[in-house]
């Protein structure tokens, strides 16, 4: 409900951040620090989508999308402004929530919703990993943390397919033909498959994201690179990110003072 209000709040050319000059990004900002507000109090609880709801309004909820993404260029503006300041580690945390906001803002959604999650997710992604060089380690160790917080209480994909199942289901009994319900769901696989893989790159970004943040911090206190990841286990990380297409460990190879991950 905080994140529906806020979105129905939100005013001005949000969408221009990126063409706008400090003094516009500040009018812009303090026009809209109630649905800031609203957003983060949001942040702070508990967020499920009422599945019932978007069975039964998923033309209104369709409507809601565009109000929601518009709160995550609402966020990023509010960083880009903190960047121009000078204030990286500030303009970090409007990008975590960004991030934070999209994974959210899906819980208990149908796909279409997570579609919107995952995008909102890659706008704070690669606004995040711009600043990421200017953070302190101390800094660094904060929007670390948030990381893995946001990685651990993820919407997976199976909480996705469960709630398109259920939409699936509804439509069979209340409106589709179950031929034509075969058909369509035949020719949207490969969109489904899609679907997936951006999803699947998201969580790679953000756990890359965070482990280049550990590899700083580590970098920053011994004045080297690890041997290897299992090295920032404890210290700097709770455990080594998965890539999310392998179920592996992620690739981490030290080149001299630097490295590839």
């Amino acid at each position: 409900d905080d994140f529906v209000k806020a979105g129905e709040a939100v005013t001005g050319s949000v969408g221009d951040f990126l063409e706008l000059d400090h003094d516009s990004l500040v009018a812009l900002i303090s026009t809209n620090a109630e649905p800031l507000r609203l957003l983060r109090v949001g942040l702070t609880r508990q967020c499920v989508m009422p599945l019932d709801s978007a069975l039964t309004n998923a033309a209104g909820r369709m409507n809601q999308l565009a109000d929601l993404k518009r709160l995550v260029q609402l966020l990023v503006a509010e960083g880009r402004l903190r960047e121009i300041e000078d204030r990286p580690a500030d303009a970090a945390r409007s990008y975590t929530d960004a991030i934070r906001f999209g994974n959210e803002m899906s819980r208990g959604g149908l796909l279409i919703t997570r579609l919107v999650g995952i995008a909102c997710e890659s706008i704070g992604c690669h606004a995040l990993a711009q600043v990421v060089p200017k953070l302190s380690r101390e800094d660094a160790s904060i929007v670390l943390t948030g990381l893995e917080k946001l990685d651990a209480g993820r919407v997976t994909w199976a909480e996705v397919l469960r709630a398109e199942r259920h939409y699936v289901r509804y439509q069979l009994r209340h409106r589709l033909n179950p031929i034509l319900w075969v058909m369509s769901w035949w020719q949207t696989r490969p969109a489904m498959e899609r679907a997936e893989t951006k999803y699947k790159l998201v969580v790679s970004h953000e756990r890359l994201l965070a482990g280049e943040l550990a590899l700083r911090s580590y970098q920053s206190e011994h004045g080297r690179v690890p041997a290897r990841l299992d090295d920032l286990v404890a210290n700097y990380l709770s455990s080594v990110p998965q890539d999310p297409f392998t179920s592996q460990p992620l690739i981490y190879r030290p080149q001299g003072t630097n490295w590839l991950l």
